[in-house]
Formats: C-alpha cells, sequence, structure tokens
C-alpha cells in the first residue's frame, strides 16, 4: 500500500463513500476518472451505490482507516445489519469484496417499497459545507431510504438520479437535478420522523440485535396500548386504523404509495409469519410504537413501562375505563395523569384508540 499524502485525505463525520470518493477525485487524484477508480479499487470502472457500496476493503488504509471503520461509519449496513439482513456475514462480504450485488444480498428488492433511486442531498447542508471547507459533501444520514426532509434545516431532501447518466457513473457533486431553490416543510411530523432516524443509525452502530427478542418487545408494547388480547392475538383491524390516522398527513420517499394493511404490519408482528423486513419499516413501527424514542429498539423503557411475559398473570380491573371516563368528562391529560399515575403517551394513546379527542 502507497503511503504517499493522499492516502490520508480523511473523510468527514457522516461523509458517505462516493462523497469521499468525489473529493478524492477533485483534489488527488490525476486524469480522467477511471484512474480514481483504478487508484480506490483497483478496477477502471465501478456503481458506488449511495449507502450499500461495495468493493469497500480496497480503502483499507485510505484516511488513515480500517476497511471496518470505513463500512461502520460511512454505509448504512449498520442499519441493515441490526434488523437482520446479515445474519450470515454475506452482506459484509459482499460490501469489502465486492462479489456481488449488496442490494440484492440486502434483500431490498424483496421489500417492494420502490424507494427513488439516487443519492439524496440537502441544499442547505451542502451550501453550508462549502462555505465551511471549502467543497461540498453527501451526508450518510440523508441517503436513509424513505426519507423526504433534512432534520437539520426542515427543508426538502433533492434527489439526484443513479444509472449510466447519473453521479455514479461521473465522480462530481453536480448534477442537472440539483437546485438552488428550498423547499421548506412545515410538517413537524416529517422532520420528527427523520430526526428520529438518525438517531436510531447512531443508537445502532455499535449494537447487535436479536430479532426475536425486538419482536417479543413490539407485542410488549402493543399488549401495552391494547392492540393485542390477553391471549396475545393482535387486534390487527384496529391497529391498521390507528396507524394509518397516526400517518396520514405523512409524504415518504417513494415512487408509489402504499398502505398500511396486514401485509405490512403483519410479518412485523405476528409470531407465525416472522419475515426479513426493510428497516424503513422498523422505523415505521418503531416511531409510533416508541412514541419517537429509538431506545426501543434495543428493548429499553422509552416512555413506556415493559409489559410481563404474556404467561404472566393479567390484572384484570385494569385503570382504562377509568381513564376513558375522565377523558369522556374533558380533564385535562395533566389532571388524569396526577390522578391515575399513567404517563401522558398512555393516556394520548388509549383517547387515539377510542377516537376521543384529548385535551392538552
Amino acid at each position: 500500500m502507497p503511503t504517499s499524502d493522499m492516502n490520508y485525505l480523511v473523510p468527514y463525520a457522516n461523509e458517505s463513500i462516493f462523497s469521499w470518493v468525489v473529493r478524492y477525485h477533485l483534489t488527488c487524484s490525476v486524469g480522467h476518472e477511471k484512474n480514481t477508480y483504478q487508484a480506490l479499487f483497483q478496477q477502471p470502472k465501478i456503481r458506488l451505490h449511495p449507502y450499500l457500496p461495495h468493493s469497500i476493503g480496497y480503502l483499507a488504509g485510505h484516511g488513515g482507516l480500517t476497511a471496518q471503520h470505513w463500512l461502520i461509519q460511512h454505509t448504512l449496513y449498520p442499519l441493515f445489519q441490526f434488523f437482520g439482513h446479515d445474519a450470515e456475514q454475506k452482506l459484509l462480504s459482499v460490501m469489502l469484496h465486492g462479489t456481488g450485488n449488496p442490494v440484492i444480498t440486502a434483500n431490498i428488492p424483496h421489500a417492494r417499497l420502490n424507494f427513488s433511486a439516487g443519492h439524496r442531498v440537502c441544499p442547505l447542508c451542502l451550501s453550508e459545507h462549502r462555505q465551511i471547507t471549502g467543497t461540498p459533501m453527501f451526508d450518510i444520514r440523508h441517503q436513509i431510504p424513505g426519507l423526504v426532509v433534512c432534520p437539520l434545516h426542515h427543508c426538502l431532501l433533492v434527489v439526484l438520479a443513479n444509472g449510466d447518466a447519473g453521479l455514479d457513473r461521473r465522480l462530481t457533486f453536480h448534477h442537472a437535478s440539483m437546485t438552488s431553490h428550498v423547499y421548506r416543510v412545515e410538517h413537524q411530523m416529517s422532520t420528527d420522523f427523520a430526526q428520529f432516524c438518525w438517531d436510531a443509525l447512531a443508537l445502532i452502530k455499535d449494537k447487535s440485535c436479536d430479532l426475536t427478542l425486538l419482536h417479543t418487545h413490539y407485542r410488549h408494547q402493543l399488549m401495552h396500548r391494547g392492540f393485542m388480547t390477553r391471549s396475545g392475538q393482535i387486534r390487527m383491524a384496529i391497529l391498521v386504523r390507528a396507524i394509518s390516522e397516526y400517518y396520514q398527513d405523512m409524504v415518504f420517499d417513494l415512487e408509489r404509495s402504499f398502505e398500511f394493511g396486514e401485509r405490512f404490519l403483519g410479518p412485523l408482528i405476528r409470531d407465525k409469519t416472522q419475515t426479513l423486513n426493510h428497516p424503513f419499516k422498523h422505523m415505521i413501527l418503531g416511531f409510533w410504537l416508541f412514541d419517537n424514542d429509538p431506545r426501543g429498539f434495543l428493548g429499553q423503557e422509552s416512555p413506556f413501562q415493559m409489559m410481563p411475559a404474556f404467561n404472566a398473570p393479567v390484572v384484570a380491573n385494569d385503570d382504562r375505563e377509568r381513564i376513558l371516563s375522565l377523558l369522556s368528562e374533558e380533564l385535562s391529560m395533566s389532571q388524569i395523569e396526577t390522578m391515575t399515575g399513567r404517563s401522558r403517551c398512555y393516556i394520548r394513546r388509549l383517547a387515539e384508540l377510542a377516537g376521543i379527542k384529548q385535551c392538552q
């Protein structure tokens, strides 16, 4: 491995690998783009996926970093690994050694979610980073599938297309789709969801996940909210209605809309139909189920108390009827919280389930 200074072009925090390769090409490389690809990846042509690029192993030593550091800090591999997409480390092998297609290995096509294909960019982040450092940067956190808004600037992300005429064939930060116009997002929940996804990614980077335990935690929370019977049966119709209403004003970065029906939710929460689910689906469920607290993915007590195991005794005389009665009397959540000891999150969800417009 050569030891010239160009090997120590250090990536910025949260910089995508494509972004770093572009900066390398602009500041360290000489001549045609194929020379850059050859120097970095030992091949004259390569497609760099926005968040699951392959052949990362060749970057070991560049920026003074190991291949593992590149993988964990500058791709979305941790997100897919955490939610079970690399149980046999096949995705790890493909991303490090380029022995296949990471997108197919990660089972993304099977999700049938039709995300927009391309690099997602916040115009304000790009502009601010250029002013501070002299060069733009693409943030790996913006590449989380489904996001439409930058939580830092509350503006719409621009999608710069991939493909033969796209960025992964041209090492540049500029693209015909880029615009100087910034579209502000007034919908607070969209910004909150984006921040939740960013926080979740930061939280799970160095964590492992037992999908069986996560599945059990989902069901504990659903039972706690009244979406499951005491025998463990899911009240699917009520659950679908609650989540659909919760997200009714949300827009996701999908080329076509989808419904929060049984086909979407069932594989996440049913005992007998557990399948591999795209991280986007976990984010959708987790944002609602954990009340915007990503620690729920780790089995920690977000705003809710953990329920006992399903075979544990269940107290029949709970306080739901009392809370519903107090809500119907138009008492405030603060008053009900004081009287019952239940959290406002619990009271709010119970009100939503019963179709009661709660007081603040």
